[in-house]
């Protein structure tokens, strides 16, 4: 007695999960399935948002926690020459919408 229809069965089963595979890569090349962040002007934490998160994010790297010491936006968001936490606080008042902070890095 052989085992053919087992070893077809077997081979039929492992073309068919290398095709879904080869599928799956293929359209997540093609239509960028997993797209890297944004930048977005003030974005602290890399994460392609501008929220509250990025003003934690702020807050924990100007207090110096080694966890928090890459940035991926310009501290400096009041563009005053020094990064402190008035950059925060700027940060702060202008995600919450408060009138004469609109603009970040204002000239």
């Amino acid at each position: 007695m052989t085992n053919k229809p087992v070893i077809i069965a077997s081979v039929v089963i492992v073309v068919a999960i290398v095709a879904i595979v080869s599928v799956l890569f293929f359209f997540t090349d093609i239509f960028d399935l997993d797209p890297e962040p944004e930048d977005v002007e003030g974005d602290m934490n890399c994460d392609g948002v501008l929220d509250e998160d990025d003003v934690t994010y702020l807050q924990a790297y100007l207090t110096g926690d080694p966890e928090y010491s890459e940035l991926c936006a310009d501290p400096d968001v009041n563009n005053n020459g020094e990064v402190n936490i008035a950059d925060a606080q700027y940060l702060a008042s202008h995600i919450a919408g408060v009138e004469g902070f609109e603009d970040l890095y204002p000239e």
